[in-house]
């Protein structure tokens, strides 16, 4: 066990990776003397046996092969391989990920939000587990909000069906933004859910996509 916690480079993702990425990480472990390595569900990278000063210099090395996460405070989303690496995906996740990380956001979120797609109907990013969550349907993907978790688990709820991905982006921009104005500083998707109701929930996103 290592003897020191570990510190999650909170601006930097690496969902894939190849192996030449795998070769620079470990060229910047044993030049900051880094114990050990993880991977979050997210992508993230958390180290044990750094301190401060090493951390400014280890996030700076791997700006070079890293991705920046968005800046729309959405902490993560997390694609499975989907159809073009996975004998089970029927959807493009990548595609559709990409889209969610540009998404633009009125800040700040009352928490962060974390975002899981699944390409086929395993769910192996336990989309329903998050605080929105996609999922494929016989066309499109289906929406899920609400989910978490943690010590007090909670599955989402479905807010839209049979989505494609400008829909998908529609809803999520309007979800967020009722969770926003709504939601009390530091409320989790899930806690809020379960204040108001889905049936509210619904009646105001409703509204919003169809004025």
């Amino acid at each position: 066990m290592s003897s020191t916690p570990f510190r999650t480079i909170s601006s930097l993702a690496l969902p894939f990776f190849r192996p030449d990425d795998l070769e620079k990480l470990y060229r910047a472990a044993q030049r900051f003397n880094i114990e050990k390595i993880r991977f979050t569900p997210g992508g993230q990278l958390s180290v044990s046996g750094v301190d401060d000063e090493a951390m400014v210099g280890l996030t700076a090395s791997l700006k070079q092969f890293m991705q920046p996460l968005p800046e729309n405070t959405i902490a993560a989303v997390s694609p499975c391989p989907g159809s073009g690496a996975c004998k089970h995906g029927r959807r493009d996740t990548a595609a559709i990920a990409e889209k969610i990380q540009s998404l633009d956001v009125q800040l700040p979120l009352p928490a962060k939000v974390k975002i899981g797609i699944a390409g086929c109907r395993r769910c192996c990013t336990m989309p329903r587990l998050r605080d929105i969550g996609l999922v494929p349907a016989a066309r499109g993907f289906n929406l899920y909000f609400g989910g978490n978790g943690g010590a007090s688990p909670r599955i989402s709820d479905c807010i839209g069906e049979h989505l494609g991905s400008d829909e998908i982006v529609d809803y999520i921009r309007a979800s967020l933004a009722i969770y926003r104005e709504h939601a009390r500083p530091g409320m989790r998707t899930s806690r809020y859910i379960e204040q108001i109701g889905i049936a509210d929930f619904r009646e105001k996103l409703q509204k919003r996509l169809f004025p």
